[in-house]
């Protein structure tokens, strides 16, 4: 027996089974794991392998040159067969989504779409032109002519697509990158034939064609977030080294940022110092957190006493029989609003100040100032020192401590009358708390020498602060030693961890 003819015989007799068993065991595995895998290797068992058998059966060992149609027919069949199998396959492996198993490759739907396609075509040629040997030169041409004038009705639709293929094989950008291109910025969504879908910062959808995005230029953030900057100018009284700091301690505490806040002097303008504060931030958050940090600004200002210059417009007339020599003056004093007289009374309605008589309460109020905070702000943070003792005059914070696992604990609500930072008396100490503003707060700051030194000269105020310090303490101990939990914080869920 001729050895080839052994061969196919083999082939037949037993690799055909061999591999339909093979198949057979692999559709059993994968069924429940992973099902679309398992169809395209069942549409591989059932439509492939019968016709493909058929014909070689045929071709090889029947010798049935002969029977022209009826191998064409069967050969199709088998092309045919392919198809199915072969797209299923494709629908197994490629997704245009978030990946469900590790084998998957996560493509642009665009290129998903057109390798279906292509796989369609090509085979569809072979079964036309080499099954069935027509000639499609003629209907080739045919297609040309009436190609031409398609191609110029759908010039900007085939501008899109080829832009969309070059896209896809460059690949300047993929699925969630943050990219800026063509006047647009977001974060890539969806990218097929036609366009590139955007998420904006602000909620709603960018489409771009594709053949705007191949002659543009194109800024990929990642995914890992883009920095982003605001501008602030202040006056030339406040020296940068005091307003550089105060800047980068108005971004602490933002969960949505992924690093710290970076600022520093951009130009000494006309009017004032103007900085830059840069920070880093995930595309979608970028707006939120922006209106967030514009508006912790205005209480660092108010913090601190920084001013912000704007133009005033100012008319001067001279009268013709002014004195001579009377000129405009050069600068003029900005109203001062003086809140001595409202932080004495403050403090003696406070139980702690009561023992304290009206020098004490002088003392306090000439050197004592109001600080402002917006919703969301640390005013005291755990495991740093602390600046003084805060009173509590309008709005409401949040105390928070660490308990032993590590997790953050609530111990209670400040509002009007409540004092913190006692542990700002006890030099190298640092706070055990940190305080959160559950809305816009005001509070009066008293320093810490001056604190010191009304204990020293008042004994009786010293004890009054010892007894503040133990309540606090005993507070502490009990949330500490609670089992451990997990709450949510009035900071958008995050609180600063202890300082290392």
């Amino acid at each position: 027996m001729d050895k080839t003819l052994l061969g196919w015989l083999l082939l037949l007799g037993i690799g055909f089974p061999f591999i339909s068993l093979l198949l057979n065991e692999a559709i059993e595995q994968l069924e429940k794991p992973q099902p679309a895998l398992a169809s395209a290797f069942r549409k591989t068992q059932r439509y492939v392998l019968p016709p493909l058998a058929a014909l070689l059966v045929m071709r090889k060992l029947l010798d049935a040159a002969n029977a022209e149609n009826l191998g064409r027919l069967i050969e199709t069949a088998t092309w045919i067969a392919i198809i199915v199998a072969g797209v299923a396959l494709i629908n197994a492996l490629l997704t245009t989504r978030k990946r469900q198993a590790r084998f998957q490759i996560q493509v642009p739907n665009l290129f998903f779409q057109v390798l279906r396609a292509t796989v369609v075509l090509a085979i569809g040629y072979h079964i036309l032109g080499r099954v069935w040997s027509l000639d499609l030169a003629q209907f080739v041409t045919a297609v040309g002519v009436g190609s031409l004038a398609i191609a110029l009705a759908l010039q900007n639709t085939l501008n899109n697509l080829v832009s969309g293929l070059l896209l896809l094989i460059a690949r300047p950008f993929k699925v969630r990158d943050v990219i800026d291109a063509a006047g647009a910025k977001g974060c890539v969504a969806e990218q097929n034939w036609w366009s590139v879908t955007l998420s904006s910062p602000w909620g709603f959808k960018i489409i771009v064609p594709n053949g705007t995005l191949a002659g543009a230029t194109i800024t990929n953030y990642g995914t890992e977030g883009s920095w982003k900057k605001v501008e602030i100018a202040f006056s030339y009284d406040d020296p940068p080294n005091k307003v550089i700091p105060a800047l980068e301690a108005a971004v602490v505490g933002i969960e949505k940022l992924q690093s710290a806040g970076i600022a520093g002097v951009s130009k000494y303008a006309d009017s004032g110092i103007e900085y830059q504060l840069w920070y880093k931030v995930k595309g979608g958050e970028a707006w939120g957190v922006f209106n967030e940090i514009m508006t912790r600004l205005y209480y660092v200002a108010e913090r601190n006493g920084f001013t912000i210059p704007y133009p005033i417009g100012v008319q001067y007339t001279i009268r013709a029989d002014a004195q001579p020599g009377l000129g405009i003056p050069q600068h003029f004093p900005e109203a001062f609003k003086d809140r001595k007289a409202e932080i004495s009374k403050y403090l003696q309605s406070l139980p702690y100040f009561t023992n304290l008589d009206e020098d004490g309460i002088e003392s306090f109020s000439n050197t004592a100032r109001f600080s402002q905070y917006g919703k969301g702000e640390i005013l005291v943070q755990e495991g740093k020192a602390d600046e003084g003792v805060y009173l509590v005059v309008s709005g409401s914070a949040r105390i928070w401590t660490q308990n032993h696992q590590g997790y953050p604990q609530s111990t209670g609500l400040l509002g009007r009358g409540d004092v913190f930072g006692e542990m700002s008396l006890f030099p190298g100490e640092l706070s055990p708390i940190t305080v959160i503003a559950e809305e816009d707060t005001e509070v009066i700051l008293i320093g810490i020498s001056d604190m010191v030194s009304m204990i020293q000269n008042k004994p009786v105020f010293g004890f009054d602060m010892t007894r503040l310090i133990e309540e606090r303490k005993r507070s502490l101990d009990a949330v500490k030693d609670l089992p451990e939990t997990k709450q949510s914080l009035s900071n958008n869920g995050h609180i600063p961890q202890r300082a290392k």
